[in-house]
């Protein structure tokens, strides 16, 4: 595995947790932070986070105090339009403030802060296309769950374990969906149950979709463009 193409595949991608003040979190999916045209936005899929719920950025963990969340608010959706008929597409979004910064952060097993870095904001024009031969990869937390409280702290805490990959090829366009092989074997949507709306990046660092969906059978990624 490449590791700086790793680790900034990791730092682009923004965890995104249900964002209901002073409820403990019950899921997570992915998104990622976009400079386009002047703004910052904060970007997913929509199947992940839906009309009628609340979701949150997460920022970073406050030790005992919690997670610090900048809640999203209402988010946009879009709908495609081709011979009178209209359609959804899996595709969420949000303005967000540029003084809004996550952190990366890894953990001991006390639960004390091991390591952080700043999350990547990307600089996109959101037209790159992707291009055989290319290596791309994404990342997300997975398998959330609630851990009992470590030494020193007052409550139980959120845990997820971070999933990296970093050997996708693309292969085509099907049906609105970029398809990549992922390289290997597929291991189970278990394993990337989280990933949803995380960032599709090449080596080069381009922008390319957001992860929607895959093909155990096929071992195949499918990307929004």
């Amino acid at each position: 595995m490449d590791q700086d193409f790793a680790n900034f595949i990791v730092r682009a991608s923004h965890p995104l947790v249900p964002g209901a003040a002073d409820a403990p979190p019950s899921g997570r999916c992915s998104g990622t932070i976009v400079e386009y045209r002047g703004q910052r936005i904060i970007m997913t899929v929509s199947h992940a986070v839906k009309p009628d719920e609340s979701w949150a950025v997460e920022l970073a963990s406050e030790g005992d105090k919690g997670a610090k969340l900048f809640r999203i608010g209402q988010m946009g959706y879009m709908v495609s339009v081709s011979g009178g008929k209209a359609e959804k597409v899996d595709f969420a979004f949000a303005k967000i403030p540029e003084t809004v910064q996550a952190k990366f952060q890894m953990f001991s097993e006390s639960g004390e802060i091991e390591f952080e870095d700043d999350r990547v904001v990307l600089l996109s024009d959101l037209s790159t296309e992707p291009k055989a031969g290319v290596k791309y990869g994404f990342a997300g937390l997975t398998r959330s769950c609630i851990e009992v409280a470590p030494p020193g702290f007052k409550h139980p805490i959120a845990s997820s374990e971070l999933t990296i990959e970093t050997g996708l090829t693309f292969i085509e366009t099907v049906n609105g969906l970029d398809r990549y092989n992922l390289g290997k074997e597929h291991p189970g949507h278990d394993e990337y149950h989280g990933c949803s709306g995380a960032p599709l990046l090449s080596i080069e660092g381009d922008l390319v979709g957001l992860v929607v969906s895959g093909c155990e059978r096929d071992s195949i990624i499918n990307a929004l463009p």
